[in-house]
Parts: structure tokens; C-alpha cells; sequence
């Protein structure tokens, strides 16, 4: 949701040489189609029900691979449970101030509804993730220094 996955996977998978997997891609991809016309032309849970079994293939990859997922694979407990299963998930903590900046323009069909609407996804979001996610990273700062952050709290254990 605008907190830096994408760019801060591609750093991780380079530092220790493993392979990235965006679901939001692979998605894409298999359905030939943005993410957004995909929202907009088959529907949110459409979109959810492939993004579920593209969780299922990922996990079922024999580990040293970083899984770079869309905002809302927090909402799918089925999904969560899967990727707890087969490895660590860390959440890239961000401000709703800080991910409207940096999503300006992008586009992203659950953003389009803005005022309220918006806040209640970040608020939702922001407690499944804290119940989830086995590292919390400050993702206000540069991806480097997120990614290093993750390489610190994942080596500690």
C-alpha cells in the first residue's frame, strides 16, 4: 500500500541473493491485465481469489525467496497463515500521510474512493499487519536504510 515492498524487496533479494516474487505481477501476468483493470473489470474479489492462489504456488517454492505482496494480502487470514507458514513477514510501517505521497497519481483502484473510505482501509490494514507481521520496520526512512533495517531484525532472530 505505498510503503515501499517493491523497492525495498529488490534491494533485500540483491543483498543476499535471493529470488523476488511480486504477487501483484505474477497476478498481472497470469490475467494478461494492469491491476487496475482487473479491479475494474472483474472486481476486487476476483482479484483476491487469484491473488490467493498465487500465495499458494509462492509457498509452496522450496524457501530462499523474498515475496513482494499487494497491501491487501493482509485481509486474507487464509493467505497470512499460508505465508507465516513457510517464512518471516515483515511489515514496512508507513504513515497515511507518507503513503498518499508516495502513491500520488499511481492510480491504485482502492485509493480511488479517498476521504473517509481511505482512512478506514489504512486503519484496518495498519491492526492486521501489527497482528501478523513477526518484524515492524520504519519505512519512513530510504529503502536502504529499510532494507538494512530488515537484514539487522531478521539476523538478531
Amino acid at each position: 500500500m505505498g510503503a515501499g515492498k517493491t523497492t525495498v524487496g529488490k534491494i533485500l533479494a540483491s543483498k543476499i541473493s535471493y529470488k523476488l516474487y511480486s504477487t501483484d505481477k505474477l497476478i498481472a501476468g497470469k490475467e494478461n491485465a494492469s491491476i487496475a483493470s482487473i479491479f475494474e473489470q472483474r472486481g476486487e474479489r476476483y482479484f483476491r481469489h487469484i491473488e490467493h492462489q498465487v500465495v499458494k504456488e509462492l509457498a509452496s517454492k522450496n524457501g530462499g525467496c523474498i515475496i513482494d505482496c499487494g497491501g491487501g494480502i493482509v485481509e486474507n487470514k487464509d493467505n497470512m497463515r499460508i505465508l507465516k507458514e513457510y517464512g518471516a513477514i515483515v511489515w514496512l510501517k508507513c504513515s497515511l500521510q507518507d503513503i498518499n505521497r508516495r502513491i500520488d497519481g499511481e492510480g491504485r483502484p482502492l485509493f480511488q474512493q479517498g476521504g473517509n473510505a481511505v482512512k478506514e482501509l489504512y486503519k484496518r490494514r495498519t491492526h492486521l499487519y501489527q497482528k501478523w507481521a513477526d518484524y515492524t520496520v520504519d519505512a519512513e526512512e530510504g529503502p536502504l536504510e529499510v532494507a538494512e533495517q530488515i537484514l539487522s531484525q531478521v539476523n538478531k532472530g
